[in-house]
């Protein structure tokens, strides 16, 4: 089999020791449903791919994990199942649908999801430089505000709007203009979730918060440092990335610099009257600043993100 093209797999077979288990008996396998199979993948990760197909007449993108029986520990499959399984009971207008899980070649397992025809946050605003930012980043805080309200808190430790270097893009919109959250349960589902690699910290440490950075200088253990406060930092490089159409820390090239100077307490500097004129106001940058803050007890949560953005959005409407 070409390793560019995908080809159905019977699932009890890939992965049949967790996929019999009752956690999973409500994920509905899509595998002899999806049709037109793209040629080859359309985007690429360190953890699996993107291709396209379709189910019925909606158009579908699925991920790719690279995960099988040989490649993979009990652990790692286990906590694919927890992921899967919290993935497919949540429900929420900012979260992207999970529809189901397939079984194609050649990596094996695929998650299943609606296609976003506008792609990442940044690329619907290049396309529409007109659209409202406020209410695309109020998008993002309630899709997050959903996931932190369960207990134990869903996080969604990896939230970037679109990163060229390592191509994650979490951040989608719907052909209705409506922001969605993408990836959350493949970087960390719960506050309780294994402590192997694949579990922790991934991530750019352009959005990534000081606690998961240098979790030793807290005192707390790799693991711990991925909380509701830890997105809510991502959140706010996110605002600063959605308003100014830069990744945070754009001055830095080179990776490694960025660690260090966010320890010494850096932020991204408030850009210039161009950037005003897209909606960055005194309030917008003041809820940047508080996300940004490194006391983690110190931010705020999505409740409050929402808040204050939601009075934000009504404040504009009435001025218009």
């Amino acid at each position: 089999m070409s390793e560019h093209n995908l080809a159905p797999l019977p699932l009890d077979g890939l992965i049949p020791h967790i996929y019999l288990e009752p956690s999973l008996s409500s994920v509905r396998d899509l595998t002899p449903q999806i049709t037109n199979l793209a040629p080859t993948f359309i985007d690429a990760g360190p953890r699996g791919d993107i291709w396209t197909g379709y189910y019925g007449n909606t158009k579908v993108a699925l991920k790719t994990m690279r995960i099988t029986m040989e490649s993979s520990s009990r652990r790692e499959l286990k906590y694919l199942v927890r992921t899967i399984t919290g993935w497919a009971r949540l429900s929420h207008p900012n979260l992207l649908e999970f529809y189901g899980v397939g079984a194609f070649g050649p990596y094996g397992l695929a998650l299943v999801s609606p296609w976003m025809e506008n792609g990442d946050v940044l690329h619907y605003l290049n396309s529409n430089p007109q659209a409202k930012r406020s209410t695309l980043v109020l998008d993002v805080a309630q899709g997050l505000s959903y996931l932190h309200s369960f207990h134990p808190p869903i996080v969604h430790g990896n939230l970037q709007g679109a990163s060229p270097s390592n191509r994650k893009r979490n951040v989608l919109v719907r052909t209705s203009g409506e922001a969605c959250l993408a990836d959350f349960g493949l970087s960390c589902l719960t506050l309780e979730v294994d402590t192997s690699e694949s579990s922790v910290n991934r991530g750019n440490p352009r959005w990534m918060a000081p606690e998961q950075l240098s979790p030793e200088e807290y005192g707390i253990a790799r693991i711990a440092s991925v909380t509701p406060a830890s997105d809510i930092y991502s959140f706010g490089m996110c605002l600063y990335e959605i308003y100014t159409d830069q990744v945070p820390f754009y001055q830095l090239r080179n990776l490694w610099y960025v660690p260090i100077k966010v320890m010494e307490n850096e932020r991204p500097s408030r850009p210039g009257q161009e950037v005003t004129e897209r909606g960055l106001s005194d309030d917008i940058w003041a809820l940047m600043q508080d996300c940004w803050k490194g006391a983690w007890k110190e931010r705020p949560t999505a409740t409050d993100v929402c808040q204050r953005l939601t009075r934000l959005v009504v404040s504009e409407a009435s001025t218009l």
